[in-house]
């Protein structure tokens, strides 16, 4: 196993951290490729990740990047699709890839029709009962403590067959997984080092026992992924899958310290989105939200925006870039509708996808149209 050795970035980019990057912008392809270098750690985590999932989950790349960008990010991910197709793996056993994480750093979401907002927060349960003693009767109230699933030292946060679980207890965990932070009473509790979440359910599921998605809840996921659907061959499933039959099977093994996560993360949050990419990136933003407006979902563009753009900066520092390129900003957008639109069947998130790559496609060349009757005028 390769040992991940991570650089601790600045806290804040001063003028003199900024200088590589203005030289980057002047074309300076040494600087660039100095700069560059320095998210080999990322994308070493990445492979390995990457590597160690494959010994319990066949095909499903997109869904395995997804997992990827959401641990580095530390964002919130779901996954749907038919049952038996590897989401539990994802789930479940993806702990087994980080060191230093005990079996009480987890915590899961069970999915109970008659789970309250006080069992995962946790805080006080009061009950009464009628006593009556020589002819009177009197109300007595009893108060008991009780630990919330969502605690202090959550580091992983997850939930099988989310849908079945009561909305009104889902909703108790919404600032714990966006703002690190639950409500005890009339007390703020600190979650804070909750690394990432991650659900998964059946869209197909139509049984009595399955309640509607909370939009506060959906509005939260950044990145989504459909199972099910990858376009690895049937011979390939089944012959990975014969293959496991027929021998011991592989165990995930560590990867990297859970506490390194944070420097990780911190190093893929100084990639930038290039100057030829920022009326792109506004552009992909506006076109995302438009058809998350038109299923019925009214996602603001700060809340979409800030996803996005904190998945293509992962995605950009994965594949060893400062800077952030278009299909970073495209493959942002995709994981954001497969996230909204996908797990609610409020609309057909691929045709919305493809219409934002096709409209990011038109102004690019539209611009360069532009750029050159510019120079043609001005020549």
């Amino acid at each position: 196993m390769r040992r991940l050795t991570t650089p601790t970035p600045e806290k804040e980019r001063g003028p003199s951290n900024f200088a590589p990057l203005q030289a980057v912008a002047a074309g300076d392809a040494t600087a660039e490729t100095k700069m560059n270098e320095n998210f080999a750690p990322v994308t070493l985590f990445a492979e390995d990740v990457t590597k160690e999932l494959d010994k319990g989950l066949t095909a499903e790349r997109e869904a395995k990047l997804a997992y990827v960008v959401g641990a580095l990010g530390g964002l919130n991910i779901v996954l749907y699709g038919p049952t038996g197709v590897g989401k539990t793996v994802l789930l479940e056993e993806a702990r087994r890839l980080y060191k230093g994480l005990d079996e009480d750093d987890v915590s899961e979401i069970p999915p109970q029709a008659d789970l309250t907002g006080k069992e995962v927060t946790g805080g006080i349960i009061r009950s009464s009962k009628e006593i009556t003693e020589n002819g009177h009767s009197r109300t007595e109230t009893t108060e008991t403590s009780i630990t919330g699933i969502l605690r202090p030292n959550t580091r992983i946060l997850h939930g099988d067959e989310i849908n079945r679980a009561n909305p009104l207890a889902v909703g108790a965990m919404l600032n714990g997984i966006e703002r690190r932070e639950v409500t005890v009473g009339n007390d703020k509790v600190r979650v804070p080092d909750l690394e990432y979440s991650i659900v998964a359910l059946n869209p197909g599921t139509t049984d009595h026992s399955v309640f509607e998605l909370p939009a506060a809840l959906v509005s939260r996921w950044a990145l989504g992924a459909p199972m099910g659907v990858d376009p690895t061959t049937e011979d390939e499933i089944l012959e990975r899958t014969l293959s496991r039959t027929l021998s011991q099977p592989e165990q995930m093994q560590t990867v990297i310290h859970i506490d390194e996560l944070r420097k990780l993360r911190a190093l893929g949050r100084t990639t930038i989105v290039s100057p030829d990419n920022q009326e792109n990136f506004k552009s992909i933003i506006r076109d995302v939200q438009g058809h998350l407006r038109d299923n019925g979902l009214n996602e603001g563009l700060g809340r979409a925006g800030e996803q996005m753009i904190q998945v293509a900066s992962m995605l950009a520092a994965i594949a060893g870039r400062a800077y952030i390129s278009r299909a970073d900003l495209l493959q942002a957008a995709r994981f954001n509708l497969f996230a909204k639109l996908g797990p609610t069947d409020k609309g057909n998130p691929q045709e919305a996808i493809n219409d934002v790559v096709e409209n990011s496609r038109a102004k690019d060349e539209e611009r360069e149209k532009w750029h050159i009757s510019r120079e043609y005028r001005t020549s």
